[in-house]
Parts: C-alpha cells; sequence; structure tokens
C-alpha cells in the first residue's frame, strides 16, 4: 500500500480502511515508544516567560528542525494543531492522539489553508494554544514563511518564539536535519518575548525578527 496515495484521513475508501489505519499504527508504534523513553529520561530547562508553556490563545513558534521536541515540551491536550490531511500523515495523527490532542484543524498551505487558518484563529481565541514551525514543511531550512505573521495579524494573536537545543541528539538527513533528543539528553528552552505583527511596520520586520529571535 502507498501511503502517498492521493487521499484525505476522512475521504480513505471503506475497504482500504482497516488496512491503512493498522499499517499506521504499525508505523507509527516504534516512535510511541521512543517518545515515551524519552518523557521519563528527559530532563527540560526552560529559560524567560512564561516557564510552563501552557499560556492559552499563543502560537508558540520554533525551526523546523526541533519538530520533534514538541511530544515533551506542551500539554496536546490545550493544542489546536494544524494538521495537513493527507493520507501519509495518518501514522502521525495516532502520535499526536497518544500525546492527547484532540483539537485538529485540518489543512495546510495550498490545501483548505484559508479556511483551516480561519478555524484555527477561532480555536486560539476560544482559549486553546497552537504550535507553528515558520520554516516548514519543506523549507529552506531557517527561513520563516509570512504564516505566523498572518495568524498574528488577523487574530490578534501573540507568537512566542522558542529556541531550542539539545545536549545528545541524532540528526536527520533531510532537508531541515531535524534532531532527536536521546534518552538523558537536556532539552533548553529559551523563550524570547512576545510579537504581534501589528507593532512591526510591515510583514519583513516581522519576519527579521521571528527569524533573530529563533537563532
Amino acid at each position: 500500500m502507498n501511503f502517498k496515495q492521493d487521499y484525505d484521513i476522512h475521504d480513505i475508501p471503506l475497504w482500504l480502511k482497516p488496512s491503512c489505519h493498522l499499517l499506521a499504527m504499525l508505523l507509527i508504534a516504534p516512535l510511541i515508544i521512543y517518545r515515551f523513553v524519552c518523557q521519563l529520561t528527559l530532563r527540560i530547562q526552560i529559560e524567560g516567560e512564561p516557564t510552563s508553556l501552557r499560556e492559552p490563545s499563543v502560537v508558540y513558534c520554533y525551526w523546523h528542525e526541533a519538530i520533534t521536541c514538541g511530544l515533551w515540551l506542551f500539554d496536546f491536550r490545550h493544542i489546536a494543531l494544524l494538521f495537513h490531511p493527507k493520507l501519509y500523515m495518518l501514522p502521525f495523527y495516532y502520535l499526536f492522539r497518544s500525546v492527547g490532542c484532540r483539537k485538529f484543524v485540518y489543512g495546510s498551505t495550498g490545501n483548505q489553508g484559508r479556511s483551516a487558518q480561519d478555524a484555527l484563529i477561532s480555536a486560539l481565541q476560544s482559549g486553546f494554544a497552537s504550535t507553528l514551525n515558520p520554516d516548514g514543511p519543506a523549507g529552506p531550512p531557517k527561513k520563516a514563511k509570512p504564516g505566523a505573521y498572518h495568524l498574528s495579524l488577523q487574530g490578534n494573536l501573540a507568537i512566542v518564539p522558542l529556541q531550542i537545543t539539545v545536549s545528545h541528539r541524532w540528526r536527520s538527513w533531510d532537508w531541515d536535519r531535524k534532531f532527536f533528543p536521546l534518552p538523558w539528553a537536556v532539552v533548553r528552552v529559551k523563550v524570547g518575548p512576545k510579537l504581534w505583527a501589528k507593532n512591526f511596520p510591515d510583514k519583513a520586520a516581522f519576519l527579521w525578527e521571528l527569524e533573530r529571535q529563533l537563532g
């Protein structure tokens, strides 16, 4: 079975559903086990305010290379997650379900992007927080795209930049060189000042400051 088939996770043909969901759970099981092991052994050090990363109605922003670290940093029961709904993302749906996420906003750039953004803003204004990797989903690395700016401007929302480093890690070979913390590593998070798009003269100035804060 090819998980790159042009199906959304909501419109899988009935005859394919059992095998798709079973395969998705089998594929993601090692990552769920890895997350559980690291949950028991990682040390999280947060510098700056807030130190809990539990504030409502904000967007936590960090580079795509640190995307795996979100599995330990956030309480996903209070996160509205912008989620690409293509079939190949089904294993990751189960991953985020396993960490408590129940508020999925389906869509991404080029895939019901505007309606998804409106739904995400509504969820944020109702008290959820969210996360965003501004150089995702395909780079170039550490070059912020305007999604954070538009979310902040249209929803009057604060963007909270996070610099994330890990003491011991393994890096992937894909475009972002994403890192995976090793057990007993230290994850250090530097929380930057909140950014509001309305406080900047234009989009370029906002994105320049966001990139500077993200390091």
